[in-house]
C-alpha cells in the first residue's frame, strides 16, 4: 500500500503489512484512518498521520474484495470475494463484526453508503437463473440494522461500481452491459440511463458540487456526463 502526496505527487511512504495483494483501500471522513483489505482474507486499519497499524480484523472466509467506512465513523462494511458473498457491517469502536448480511447469491463487486451514514447499496455479479428471469445485483440496506429495504429488480446486469450524489438522494450504478443507471433512493425508481454503447462501466464518480458524473470504461475511455 502506497501514500501519495496530493500537492507535490511524491510518495510518502510504502507499507508492507499485508501477506499477500492489497484489493481495496477506503479512507475515513476525518481524513485520519485508512482501512485496507487483502488477498490475506484480513483488513487493516493504519493511522494515516503516523502510518502505524492499528488493528488486524480477520472477517471473512475468503479474500477482502471491498472496504468503505462510513461518514459518521461508527461502521466498517467489508465483502467477501471468491465463494464468500457476505458482507460485513463492523463497528468502529468494537472491532468486531456487528451484522453479516447475506442476501446476494454472488460475490459482491461495488458498495456505496449514504452521506447521512444511515444506508448501503450494494452491488453484484449477474447470474442468468433462466432464459428470461436473473437474479437482481443491486440490493439497498439499512445501515444501522443490517436489514434489506429494497432490491431493484430492474437492474440484472453485473455491477462494477457504485456512487451516490453527495445530497444522498441519487444512486449511480455502473453496469458490466455498459451502462449507467440512476436511480432515486427517494422514490427507488429507474431515473434514467446513459449508455455509451461501450464497454464495461469499471468506475463511477460525482464531482463534489453534484454537477458532474465521471465514468471509465474497459476500453480505456473516460466520460463525462452533465449530471444535474
Amino acid at each position: 500500500m502506497k501514500i501519495w502526496d496530493l500537492r507535490t505527487f511524491g510518495m510518502l511512504r510504502v507499507e508492507s503489512g499485508h501477506a499477500l495483494p492489497v484489493e481495496t483501500v477506503a479512507i475515513s471522513s476525518d481524513s485520519r484512518l485508512i482501512a485496507s483489505g487483502s488477498d490475506d482474507r484480513t483488513i487493516k486499519l493504519w493511522d494515516l498521520h503516523t502510518l502505524k497499524q492499528l488493528n488486524t480484523i480477520a472477517a471473512h472466509s475468503a479474500y477482502v474484495s471491498n472496504v468503505a467506512i462510513s461518514p459518521d465513523m461508527q461502521t466498517l462494511v467489508s465483502t467477501g470475494g471468491g465463494d464468500d458473498n457476505t458482507i460485513k457491517l463492523i463497528d468502529l469502536q468494537t472491532k468486531k463484526t456487528r451484522y453479516t448480511l447475506q442476501g446476494h447469491k454472488t460475490p459482491v463487486d461495488a458498495i456505496a453508503i449514504t452521506p447521512d451514514s444511515k444506508k448501503l447499496v450494494t452491488g453484484s455479479f449477474g447470474q442468468l437463473v433462466s432464459r428470461n428471469r436473473a437474479i437482481s445485483t443491486l440490493k439497498l440496506w439499512n445501515l444501522q440494522t443490517g436489514k434489506l429495504v429494497h432490491e431493484f429488480s430492474d437492474n440484472f446486469s453485473s455491477v462494477k461500481s457504485l456512487t451516490i450524489s453527495p445530497d444522498g438522494k441519487i444512486l449511480v450504478c455502473g453496469n458490466d452491459d455498459g451502462t449507467i443507471k440512476l436511480w432515486s433512493l427517494d422514490t427507488l425508481k429507474l431515473l434514467g440511463t446513459f449508455e455509451d454503447g461501450s464497454s464495461s462501466v469499471l468506475r463511477v464518480a460525482i464531482s463534489p458540487d453534484g454537477k458532474l458524473l465521471a465514468s471509465s470504461n474497459e476500453d480505456s475511455i473516460i466520460h463525462i456526463w452533465q449530471f444535474n
